[in-house]
């Protein structure tokens, strides 16, 4: 939480300073957004992956950027919709986890540590059939 914190501290630090040109804050660069909250592009961590992705405004925008971080690429028009629909049912960690773990994202190879246990409780929720 702590990172976030200076996250936002020097997004808006940024923006005070530089009223003039707000187009060198480009807060849709994936890359930039991840060293500004710490998190480097071999090793993430979910709780940072996770609150990076809520801090967008709609699920289509936390499902381009997640591609981004985790994919390496943009998503495509019918993977979005499929993974828009996942994060409206199972939420964000579904999204991640399948993402991480499908075979693109195994073949990548996408390190993001503190997964397995909120993988391992989703998968547990849907074989049990608990609700969140």
């Amino acid at each position: 939480m702590d990172k976030l914190k200076q996250y936002k501290a020097s997004i808006n630090e940024l923006i005070a300073l530089d009223q003039d040109k707000p187009q060198k804050v480009t807060l849709q660069n994936p890359q930039a957004r991840m060293r500004r909250a710490g998190i480097t592009p071999h090793a993430m961590h979910f709780k940072e992956l996770y609150n990076l992705l809520l801090e967008e405004t709609s699920i289509q925008e936390q499902v381009e950027l997640a591609y981004k971080l985790i994919l390496k690429r943009p998503a495509d028009l019918e993977g979005s919709l499929r993974h828009q629909e996942l994060v409206k049912n199972h939420g964000i960690t579904a999204l991640v986890t399948h993402l991480r773990y499908s075979q693109e994202g195994q073949a990548k190879k996408t390190t993001i540590k503190g997964l397995l246990r909120p993988y391992i409780k989703q998968k547990l929720r849907h074989w049990l059939a608990i609700p969140r």
